[in-house]
């Protein structure tokens, strides 16, 4: 899952990041086109 719609990430973003691993990104596509690209972040504690 590289590639979500915007529909689609406004719907599912906390599962979304759930299912990234870090460093993995997903790019959210307007009507086919990106508007975005998400990453997981590195947790450091």
């Amino acid at each position: 899952m590289n590639t979500v719609t915007l529909e689609e990430a406004q719907a599912t973003l906390p599962e979304l990041l759930d299912r990234l691993q870090p460093g993995e990104e997903i790019t959210i596509t307007d009507h086919g086109k990106p508007v975005a690209q998400v990453k997981k972040a590195e947790r450091t504690s």
